[in-house]
């Protein structure tokens, strides 16, 4: 029952599996799919999967059940490479994230790839490394369909630019993150921290009067007046 509820009433499911008893004597089958809707529950209420070490379990159950449970499976390794980040085994996170990420590819199966490619996008970033960086962005957008409402990733990477010492391609990003700033999805994000880190790294790289001209236009747009208006 638990199952079946956990997408659109994780919290009732979260109630009954705790209410199970006996854990260590239910079947191979059936204590693997506790833990796997245990781990999927806790994800659909945001809650870290840091606890949900069994999960390792499901999955190794799935991998050699015959015949293979793909739905299953995909699940388990999806949960697995969570509970990995949340964990802070991101070496291990990254290898089942990868691994999954092909098999989705080969189903041709485009939420799944997405999911992994932004996944591992942010593994990269936690790791600074700025050729899985930009391998795995530009892959994610080009994927989503373009640069519009990820400002987020193009922010990121911008900054893993500048801090690698890549001033033009840190520019030319953060040009990209700010492109859609008054029509995307994510406007306010970019108007209240990416237009801030622009105007930052124009200072900080030696356009001075573009960066402050930038941050006076920040200023205005949030309701504040600057020191010339005030006079």
């Amino acid at each position: 029952v638990a199952e079946k509820m956990v997408d659109s009433r994780p919290d009732s499911a979260l109630l009954l599996l705790n209410k199970v008893e006996n854990l260590g004597r239910l079947s191979d089958e059936w204590g693997a799919k506790y833990w796997l809707t245990t781990a999927a529950a806790h994800a659909a209420t945001n809650q870290a999967l840091s606890e949900d070490s069994a999960v390792t379990f499901a999955l190794a159950f799935y991998e050699h059940q015959q015949p293979v449970d793909s739905a299953a499976l995909r699940k388990a390794r999806a949960y697995v490479s969570s509970y990995y980040w949340w964990t802070g085994q991101t070496k291990a996170a990254w290898k089942l994230m990868a691994s999954s990420l092909e098999e989705s590819r080969r189903m041709g199966n485009r939420e799944e790839q997405l999911k992994y490619l932004h996944g591992i996008a942010e593994l990269a970033f936690v790791e600074n490394d700025l050729d899985e960086i930009e391998r795995y962005v530009e892959a994610y957008l080009k994927m989503a369909g373009g640069d519009r409402n990820h400002a987020d990733l193009l922010n990121n990477m911008a900054l893993a630019y500048y801090f690698h010492g890549n001033d033009s391609a840190a520019l030319a990003t953060m040009e990209r993150a700010v492109a859609y700033a008054d029509t995307a999805a994510d406007s306010a994000y970019v108007w209240r921290d990416v237009m801030r880190n622009y105007a930052d790294l124009l200072i900080t790289t030696g356009q001075v009067d573009r960066g402050i001209a930038l941050q006076e236009q920040i200023l205005r747009r949030g309701g504040l007046k600057t020191g010339a208006e005030k006079q």
